[in-house]
């Protein structure tokens, strides 16, 4: 691993903490405001439901997952090549000077000439399945929220 993507991995991992760390001190402070407001015999505010934020976030992290399954997929599949002559004679030389039998050689060419090279692999799609995922579970929170209610 570079040493440039690791920096950012580290970063990106502490900013996540940074903003985890955040997020609990902030309900924290509105524990301790509820609980000084009940002590003074005032009637807290309940909190609003949370099946509206959870909705839009399920739609951001859908769409964002669907749009980047597109992406990869139409890039990766658009993007595709055949194995340049020079590659392929290249090593048809290197098989030749292991002394291959011809007919072996033979079906080295064809699938030579088949071959395929993605700039991006179809395989990376899996990758945008994780937003998709995380978006249906948002939305699932959403629905179970709404049912609570």
């Amino acid at each position: 691993m570079e040493p440039a993507s690791f920096a950012v991995l580290v970063v990106m991992f502490f900013l996540t903490l940074a903003i985890i760390w955040y997020r609990l001190r902030v309900e924290r402070w509105k524990h301790e405001e509820r609980m000084a407001m009940i002590e003074k015999g005032v009637s807290p505010l309940l909190p609003p439901s949370r099946a509206h934020r959870y909705s839009l976030w399920g739609q951001l992290f859908l769409l964002v997952g669907l749009a980047l399954l597109v992406v990869v997929l139409g890039y990766g599949f658009g993007s595709a090549h055949y194995l340049p002559e020079a590659d392929k004679f290249a090593r048809m030389q290197e098989y030749q000077k292991e002394k291959v039998p011809p007919e072996t050689l033979q079906r080295i060419r064809r699938e030579l000439d088949e071959t395929r090279i993605y700039d991006i692999d179809p395989s990376a799609a899996w990758f945008a399945l994780l937003p998709c995922t995380i978006g249906i579970g948002y939305l699932l929170m959403a629905r179970m929220e709404r049912r609570r209610e």
